[in-house]
């Protein structure tokens, strides 16, 4: 079994919610994409951000929880899939940010509040 077949495992066993703080060296992901995203919103502010697993939809959420800044990097919600789940069809409201491969990241584009 290959590191990165077991750190995906890892990721989307964990049921519920990850806090974590951006390291000043962390370890990579194995994925140019997670990481870039990861740097990216450390740069941009983000203090602490999660990882939430959904094991029924086989997907990750990373959300910057913890922010000096608010812009696109502290504000947005990402979802992580792995390449290895080829037939996952794709919300509506999900943009591609990037895809590697290992991974294909999306930004969440939540619909706007009902007008009353």
């Amino acid at each position: 079994m290959t590191i990165t077949r077991i750190l995906t495992i890892t990721i989307f066993a964990l049921g519920g919610c990850i806090k974590s703080p951006p390291e000043q060296n962390p370890v990579p992901s194995l994925s140019p994409c997670i990481d870039g995203t990861l740097l990216d919103m450390r740069i941009a502010g983000c203090e602490e951000h999660t990882f939430a697993s959904h094991p029924i939809g086989n997907y990750v959420e990373i959300t910057c929880v913890e922010k000096t800044n608010v812009n696109y990097w502290t504000a947005a919600k990402f979802v992580v899939i792995p390449m290895a789940e080829k037939e996952t069809l794709v919300p509506e409201g999900w943009i591609v940010h990037c895809i590697d491969q290992r991974s294909a990241m999306f930004l969440v584009v939540e619909p706007p509040p009902a007008a009353q």
